[in-house]
């Protein structure tokens, strides 16, 4: 019992398959949710955090995944450019689609880029109108 339950081995032959090669060692495999897959966000974006948080749960793991990569890429456009992630305008909106052409991403892409981005705009329109309300 000298491994951790959650790991998984697999053991590993020559990469020709010749048997008188001595196999490679045995090599594990950690749980996904063990692997470090995003870069931390600062502090201050917190909100930004939790709202892309609450949009990917909704949705399967590539799809979630997908969205979460969408999501960073437009965080991290805004912070280069000294805008609020959260306070994009159309204008800022259309340069970031504009910036996707120009590095050749697919029409299909470019559409997901747009669902998602109308996502976060929907979350924050209807989180400002709860806080209206109350």
């Amino acid at each position: 019992m000298d491994k951790a339950p959650d790991t998984k081995e697999q053991e590993s032959v020559s990469a020709d398959g010749d048997p008188d090669r001595e196999p490679r060692s045995k090599a594990v495999y950690y749980p996904d949710e063990s692997m470090p897959f995003a870069r931390t966000i600062p502090e201050q974006y917190e909100r930004f955090a939790q709202i892309r948080e609450d949009i990917c749960l909704d949705y399967g793991y590539n799809t979630a995944r997908a969205y979460w990569g969408d999501l960073d890429d437009l965080f991290y456009w805004a912070i280069e450019r000294g805008k609020d992630p959260l306070g994009l305008s159309a204008k800022d909106i259309t340069q970031y689609i504009a910036l996707l052409r120009r590095r050749k991403y697919s029409e299909n892409t470019i559409r997901r880029r747009m669902v998602v981005i109308n996502k976060i705009m929907t979350h924050l329109t209807q989180s400002t109108g709860d806080l209206q309300e109350d």
